[in-house]
């Protein structure tokens, strides 16, 4: 069943893909959902490190308005 999740896309050197493949690969993982682990554990971070990030609806409804 395919996934209602938003989609991003994203450009990326040949060397990149590559690894990227190479480590979902070793994980038993797709490449999706490694990216999604890797941008969550971003996420994570930025936060702790800087603040919370609270004003997703904000830039929710101003994308709306394009």
């Amino acid at each position: 069943m395919p996934s209602k999740k938003p989609q991003i896309l994203i450009r990326t050197t040949e060397e990149n893909k590559r690894k990227i493949e190479a480590i979902a690969e070793e994980q038993k993982r797709s490449v999706s959902n490694l990216m999604e682990v890797i941008i969550e554990e971003y996420l994570k971070k930025y936060e702790a490190q800087n603040k919370p990030i609270n004003n997703i609806e904000k830039k929710k409804k101003s994308y709306e308005n394009l």
